[in-house]
């Protein structure tokens, strides 16, 4: 009796192997098991107008809103700041480095820059 229940047990778990393989190729296109092409008519407008935000909530926090994206809306001002003065940063680097060149080939080739 030993002997069959093994061989029972490990028959069992060979269907079992191939039936997994099968469903993971069955299912490896994503989706449902049974895929349609249309809208299920009792969701037809949750699917259809999905995610809808009021114009009132636009402005403000709302329940499914994510923190994060609030966070940043709120600190857009402060992060525009930071942007404007590097853009600063970097034209008066350039012309730092420029403005020199540009009176050195004025003033040996005069009107070659105009």
């Amino acid at each position: 009796q030993d002997i069959r229940t093994d061989l029972r047990v490990t028959l069992a778990m060979s269907v079992q192997r191939g039936l997994l393989r099968f469903s993971r190729v069955a299912r490896s296109g994503a989706g449902d098991v049974k895929p349609r092409w249309t809208l299920p008519s009792k969701d037809y407008l949750k699917y259809c107008y999905q995610p809808s935000i009021p114009d009132k909530h636009y402005f403000g926090a709302h329940w499914n809103y994510v923190p994060a994206t609030m966070w940043l809306r709120a600190r857009r001002p402060a992060m525009e700041n930071i942007g404007k003065s590097m853009y600063g940063v970097v034209k008066e680097s350039a012309q730092y480095v420029t403005r020199p060149l540009g009176q050195f080939v004025q003033y040996n080739c005069p009107g070659f820059l105009h």
